[in-house]
């Protein structure tokens, strides 16, 4: 799996990397930063994996987990200060 995350600044990096490891533990993640001196506050990652063997469990697609749209949050109040 791969997942790339577009980023307004760099500054808190680490934060999009702990949770992008957490969410997809064995996913090559790159981190690109959209603009220089964004105007608003911004993180969108998107993922490409594989299916390595059918599931009779349907694909669905949906907005984060509560813990990660929890640490996105955190990251908006940071970034305002």
């Amino acid at each position: 799996m791969r997942v790339t995350c577009f980023l307004s600044s760099l500054d808190n990096i680490d934060v999009a990397r702990v949770q992008v490891s957490t969410a997809f533990p064995t996913a090559t993640a790159n981190f690109v930063q959209l603009t220089r001196l964004g105007i608003q506050p911004l993180a969108a990652c998107e993922g490409v994996g594989k299916v390595e063997a059918r599931s009779t469990i349907p694909v669905s697609m949906g907005y984060p987990s509560p813990a990660v749209r929890a640490g996105l949050s955190r990251r908006r109040s940071t970034l305002r200060k």
